[in-house]
């Protein structure tokens, strides 16, 4: 959504939203991050109570919940409680899952975090060139100078592009919760030569996750209320 936002603009335009400013798209994108970072500890905190997949499901639900709404109405007040639903949905499940990972091969935290942000880098610039080049603007029009929107036969193409990305959350988040799965410590009586290592590698991950949850979701929680003032 965020590689695509003149597309995005464009369609609210021509769809009820007249008088909409390329500004409340920037505010849109920055309240999104901001609701998925505020529900981070949250979700990591529920996860542990109620189980990691569980949380999933959860987070998979109001996620797929948004596009739907997105796909049922035009009106940008309707489309910003859908994106906020939908960057609450990120926020229960992804670092809830994260953790999960991480307790899992406490030795291989930097590993993991490689791979989890190549793959959102890596799917973004795809999605992006699927959308831009393949769905809404195969046939390379430009926009019209004066306002800075694509023309209606253009922009009209973006709702096919949020049925594919809901076809492809949809998918995915019968992936996610299927391959979601709860860690369990191993029986120490079973390999109580490792009792040490792994009672102190696990402590390792939870303070890292502590430690993640305090700090980083602080400073990103300011900075998506400050971006779009600057």
């Amino acid at each position: 959504m965020d590689n695509l936002r003149l597309y995005f603009f464009s369609y609210l335009f021509h769809n009820g939203n007249s008088d909409l400013k390329h500004a409340k798209i920037s505010i849109l994108i920055s309240c999104i991050a901001l609701a998925q970072y505020c529900f981070m500890t949250i979700g990591v905190k529920l996860g542990n109570k109620i189980g990691t997949r569980f949380i999933t499901i959860i987070g998979v639900i109001f996620i797929n919940i948004s596009f739907i709404l997105m796909m049922v109405n035009t009106n940008y007040a309707l489309i910003f409680i859908s994106m906020i639903i939908f960057g609450l949905g990120c926020g229960l499940s992804n670092l809830s899952v994260i953790k999960n990972c991480w307790e899992y091969y406490p030795n291989r935290l930097g590993l993991i975090n490689g791979i989890i942000l190549a793959g959102f880098k890596i799917s973004s610039s795809i999605l992006y060139y699927i959308g831009d080049y393949l769905i809404i603007n195969p046939k390379r029009m430009g926009m019209k100078e004066y306002y800075a929107i694509y023309s209606r036969e253009v922009s009209d193409k973006f709702f096919n592009y949020i049925i594919f990305l809901a076809i492809l959350v949809f998918i995915l988040s019968i992936i996610a919760v299927c391959l979601t799965f709860n860690y369990q410590e191993e029986d120490p009586s079973k390999n109580e030569e490792f009792i040490g290592e792994t009672i102190s590698a696990n402590n390792d991950s939870s303070n890292l996750c502590r430690y993640f949850c305090s700090k980083a979701n602080c400073f990103l929680s300011i900075f998506c209320i400050c971006g779009p003032c600057i």
